[in-house]
């Protein structure tokens, strides 16, 4: 019988691919824990738009238009 790994906080098991057993999310919008020069915000902004071209399967071009479609200034996709 295989043993699971179990969340050291939650105390259940940690399911491969899913984040269930996260309880804290730590986002740095102020460049406190990494410098503003490693760019942090345009690896996030190419990486969503990579994402968001593979999931709908549209052209690279397309995706950052509906990437940029929605809430303008905003880090989320959020439907309206």
């Amino acid at each position: 019988m295989a043993s699971e790994t179990l969340s050291p906080i939650l105390n259940r098991p940690i399911t491969p691919g899913t984040f269930g057993h996260v309880d804290t999310w730590v986002f740095d919008l102020d460049n406190t824990l990494y410098p503003g020069a490693c760019n942090l915000f345009a690896q996030v902004d190419q990486r969503m738009s990579a994402f968001i071209q593979r999931y709908l399967g549209v052209p690279l071009p397309h995706a950052r238009h509906l990437q940029k479609s929605f809430r303008p200034g905003s880090a989320s996709i959020a439907s309206r």
